[in-house]
């Protein structure tokens, strides 16, 4: 169900494990995972890219980039390491996140909100270790951060300050309904 491509690399068979160069990527059929170098292990369902790293999610509208990666495909989890910067783009601004680390994972939902609630899973967005963000109307930092999609709640952690126009908040959690 993937597709990979790369200028040069080789896959062994017998281990199905690859290792591919040069302007190397796998697509998914909900992301992209590119970078200078990516190994591959089919049986494990585990890519893992080294340097100028980005995966996009075009349903999410997200680029998340860095320098190392590695994408469980069973678990639909990424995580990026090593000056890890998010971007949640849409038509009239941009949300840039950065952290020493930033995790992305599917996660089944247990507990039903509403009556007629369809959804089954949430996409769950882990920043840890110095966490800056900046979008045109709201700038902020804290040391780490979650966020789900499925109640658009952000939750800042341990010192977290945010600025809005002139005005600066401070707590020693901050939860924002977005």
């Amino acid at each position: 169900n993937n597709f990979i491509y790369c200028e040069y690399g080789w896959y062994n068979t017998e281990l199905n494990t690859s290792l591919f160069f040069f302007f190397s990527y796998i697509l998914s059929q909900k992301q992209k995972l590119k970078g200078d170098s990516i190994a591959y292990e089919k049986s494990k369902n585990i890519g893992k890219a080294f340097g100028n790293v980005s995966i996009t999610d075009t349903a999410q509208h997200i680029i998340a980039s860095g320098n190392y990666a590695t994408y469980f495909e069973k678990e639909k989890k990424s995580i990026i390491t090593n000056h890890a910067l998010l971007k949640q783009y849409s038509d009239s601004d941009t949300l840039f996140l950065h952290a020493d680390t930033i995790c992305s994972l599917e996660l089944p939902i247990t507990k039903k909100r509403f009556k007629n609630d369809t959804a089954t899973t949430q996409q769950l967005l882990l920043a840890y270790h110095k966490v800056c963000f900046y979008k045109q109307d709201l700038q902020g930092k804290c040391d780490s951060l979650s966020y789900s999609d499925y109640d658009s709640t952000m939750h800042l952690f341990n010192k977290p300050v945010l600025w809005s126009d002139k005005t600066q908040m401070t707590a020693d959690k901050i939860e924002l309904l977005i």
